[in-house]
């Protein structure tokens, strides 16, 4: 939190920013294995979760290979940091991947909502992403959910997913993870219900 208002100057935190970089401090010294984050577009989860993230990653962790993937190429190199960018599809051949993120694979509801590329994407996940990581590898997903046939769902259905409600400790929940299980965390558009 205090590495994004120093390094971006335009950012104005409001109080769901705090839970956000909370948990994406958590992700960055390791306490969270796999983490999936979805919001609304332009609330800001692209630059605390892929630009403002990585960046700090590699200041703590400069020997980390990481690897960002978006929807295209293009898009995923507008990250800061050095790293392997590369779109839904393309290769991610090399070496291994210490820190695999994953924003916006889907540019948006057409896309999202598409059977073709929604089984593209998984195709590729399971081909190509995850045969990068090793035991220790962590992945970060972060993404609006146009769809409920997306790569989120795809792991909810095998049953890799937590989801944190904030209902419990958060400290509990994270001990309780398998390490093939993602922590979900959700920031809805319109929040209905008491705070959590």
């Amino acid at each position: 939190f205090e590495y994004t208002k120093t390094t971006f100057k335009k950012f104005k935190p409001k109080g769901f920013h705090k839970t956000f970089y909370n948990i994406l401090n958590l992700f960055a010294h390791g306490k969270i294995k796999n983490l999936i984050t979805s919001m609304p577009p332009q609330h800001g989860k692209s630059e605390g979760a892929t630009r403002r993230l990585f960046s700090f990653i590699a200041g703590l962790r400069p020997d980390t290979k990481m690897a960002l993937v978006c929807y295209s190429a293009t898009k995923a190199e507008n990250s800061d940091g050095s790293m392997k960018f590369v779109g839904v599809g393309g290769p991610l051949t090399g070496d291994p991947v210490d820190v695999l993120g994953m924003d916006d694979l889907y540019k948006d509801w057409k896309e999202a909502n598409s059977p073709l590329v929604q089984e593209n994407v998984w195709d590729w996940y399971i081909a190509v992403a995850d045969s990068r990581l090793h035991n220790d590898s962590q992945q970060l997903i972060t993404f609006t959910r146009w769809s409920d046939n997306d790569l989120i769902a795809k792991l909810i259905q095998k049953g890799l997913v937590v989801l944190y409600d904030g209902s419990e400790s958060l400290d509990d929940v994270i001990s309780n993870l398998r390490d093939d299980q993602f922590l979900m965390i959700n920031f809805p558009a319109l929040k209905v219900g008491d705070p959590n």
